[in-house]
């Protein structure tokens, strides 16, 4: 018996261990409207198309190009948010690269 408690004890105590430090989808979700509200919503909708300052982002990933003609991917939208561009800041010296993989997360549900 003492050997199957301690065998169940450990199964209890790994997935703490391993969960230790990892944020749930709810968080991320919360963390990426945060660094929306604070960084990006100045200028840019959320839930819009319209233009505000820049160009409304919803349904961003539905379209086939971004505002500047590039093909809307990953890599282009990631290329905007870090380097800026025709008035719009760089952010990749404001925001954490963990911080700018939550946004783009974001932006993809909206």
């Amino acid at each position: 018996m003492g050997r199957n408690f301690l065998l169940c004890a450990g199964f209890l105590v790994l997935p703490a261990a391993f969960g230790a430090g990892t944020k749930t989808a709810v968080q991320e979700t919360a963390e990426a409207k945060k660094i929306f509200a604070d960084h990006c919503a100045i200028c840019h909708h959320a839930n819009s198309t319209e233009t505000k300052v820049g160009p409304g982002l919803k349904g961003l990933f539905q379209k086939s190009t971004l505002k500047n003609g590039a093909k809307v991917t990953d890599a282009n939208v990631r290329e905007l948010i870090e380097n800026g561009q025709d008035g719009m800041p760089a952010w990749k010296n404001v925001l954490t690269k963990e911080q700018i993989d939550d946004l783009m997360a974001y932006l993809k549900t909206l």
